[in-house]
């Protein structure tokens, strides 16, 4: 799992340091020092992914959502949900109780994989597919991810007569 770059709530000494050549070919430099003081909301939680796989489905309807929640704010949250939902496909995914520490490391990251099952009866379309986060009942973030359902033609083979075939019909008596 590839957490990503997260800070913690404190102050930063940065260095900004420019280089460049004017149209005289004169070289310039310039630097800057500088004080960044980083504030985190004290509840702040983001879907970072929300990614179907595959994205077009077609025969096989069994797509799968990795979703991952970051906590970016500055308390632990112990009572995190995940919805996932189409009303015409119907979804209608939701995970409770889940738990995301605050921090700059793997522990303020939740990621899972949620197996999708389309019914063969959906007709083809794009249909949006509404992921939220919530923490203690209130919507922090939504993301919309859109599956493209295709449909699911079989093929059918021919088989063609080597020899004339003689078709005899008997007239009504």
């Amino acid at each position: 799992l590839q957490i990503p770059t997260l800070v913690e709530e404190k102050t930063y000494d940065v260095i900004i340091e420019v280089d460049g050549e004017d149209e005289d070919g004169d070289n310039h430099e310039m630097v800057w020092e500088l004080t960044l003081e980083v504030k985190k909301d004290k509840h702040d939680l983001i879907i970072d992914r929300a990614e179907l796989s595959p994205q077009t489905i077609k025969c096989d309807r069994n797509p799968s959502l990795d979703t991952r929640i970051v906590n970016i704010g500055r308390e632990d949250e112990d009572d995190v949900s995940i919805e996932i939902k189409n009303s015409e496909l119907g979804l209608n995914v939701r995970e409770d109780d889940i738990e995301i520490d605050e921090g700059d490391n793997e522990d303020a990251v939740f990621g899972k994989s949620y197996n999708l099952r389309i019914d063969d009866k959906v007709k083809a379309g794009t249909y949006p597919i509404n992921v939220k986060v919530y923490y203690d009942s209130k919507s922090t973030d939504e993301e919309r991810v859109d599956l493209i359902v295709q449909s699911c033609v079989e093929a059918v083979t021919s088989v063609e007569a080597k020899e004339p075939v003689e078709v005899i019909t008997t007239p009504p008596v």
